[in-house]
């Protein structure tokens, strides 16, 4: 793979409207060092964007307005049987699946459908914070100020 990433970096670097730009999934992060000097090498440093927890740019998978609640819970349950090293349960990791399709739900309804990580997990743990936001939704609703979304 590094040398097509060098080629493709290269390839028309000082030309502003023709230099190719990619999109580079490193999970390790040792593939990042390499295009960083690729980038180095062709004088587009610059150009690198991080997307990263450390950084000044962020991505929110959980964040897809179009897909369904259980479709996004189904990811993170796929993500956490990969991480978790106790995952032969699988009626509790159904369990799981199905409250964070909830949470999702009761998250778009408040936050104009916006849904992250954080409001999952304190939904979920902090029993306070879910009272907070359920009162805070009655009042949506008393108000008829509910956000309109196909996928709640």
């Amino acid at each position: 793979m590094y040398p097509f990433t060098k080629q493709l970096i290269n390839y028309k670097a000082s030309n502003s409207s023709e230099k190719l730009g990619m999109l580079i999934l490193d999970v390790k992060g040792n593939y990042f060092n390499q295009v960083v000097k690729f980038a180095a090498e062709a004088g587009r440093l610059k150009d690198i964007i991080s997307i990263d927890l450390s950084g000044n740019y962020k991505y929110n998978p959980l964040h897809k307005p179009n897909l369904t609640p259980i479709v996004l819970a189904n990811r993170i349950k796929t993500i956490l049987t990969l991480f978790s090293p106790n995952n032969s349960e699988s009626y509790w990791l159904d369990k799981v699946e199905q409250i964070i399709a909830e949470a999702i739900k009761f998250c778009r309804l408040y936050n104009s459908g916006y849904v992250s990580f954080s409001e999952i997990h304190k939904l979920i743990m902090f029993p306070e914070y879910y009272s907070e936001k359920l009162s805070l939704t009655k009042k949506i609703f008393t108000s008829r100020k509910i956000y309109k979304s196909r996928s709640l």
